[in-house]
């Protein structure tokens, strides 16, 4: 349960980082 928890922290951080790093580059879809 908890390393589940752990990955959806993960999944969850990396795709912020890839929302904020296409909108600062203006790529929108």
């Amino acid at each position: 349960l908890l390393d589940i928890g752990i990955a959806i922290a993960a999944v969850s951080f990396i795709g912020t980082l890839a929302v904020a790093r296409y909108v600062s580059e203006g790529k929108v879809f």
